[in-house]
């Protein structure tokens, strides 16, 4: 029964920090709510899926992060389980071959990739690397267990989203 009590305090505290995110999307400065709504305007098919809380409580997980041009967003080999939801900018995913490293694919605002990684138990296959300033969001799984564990319907969502856009 403790580890019931330990797994409803780290759920409050994840709905906490969702409500705190919720009325701060309220009170956001006109530049965050401009980049939250172009955010949601280039996710809207999968944010569509979503029920209010739904939308509330992922919103929330996710971390927007912004690269520069030829940093690394995600190295080779990692076992870092996220997944990037790439709002603007260039990405390019590399392979490496012997130390040379071969440019497979040009991503930019509006793809998503991770998801073989975030789901399943492999490393990364490959490098992203910023092109040029990129804007994304990011799910961490170790973040989100908690949620993902408690609605199962919404791992399901996702799923279904990734297996039909994820560009690997």
């Amino acid at each position: 029964e403790g580890d019931d009590d330990q797994d409803d305090d780290a759920f409050l505290a994840i709905m906490a920090e969702t409500q705190q995110v919720s009325a701060g999307l309220t009170s956001l400065d006109d530049i965050e709510l401009e980049e939250a709504e172009d955010h949601i305007t280039v996710w809207s098919d999968f944010y569509d899926s979503l029920d209010s809380d739904e939308f509330t409580t992922f919103y929330a997980l996710l971390e927007k992060k912004e690269f520069l041009p030829a940093d690394v967003i995600m190295e080779r080999g990692s076992t870092d389980k996220k997944l990037f939801f790439i709002d603007t900018g260039d990405v390019d995913l590399l392979a490496s071959d012997d130390g040379n490293k071969m440019r497979l694919k040009n991503l930019r605002g509006g793809n998503l990739v991770g998801s073989g990684t975030f789901f399943g138990s492999s490393s990364w296959p490959f490098f992203l690397i910023a092109q040029e300033k990129v804007s994304c969001h990011v799910l961490d799984r170790e973040r989100c267990q908690e949620f993902l564990d408690r609605f199962p319907e919404m791992l399901d969502k996702l799923k279904k989203y990734c297996k039909s856009h994820d560009v690997i």
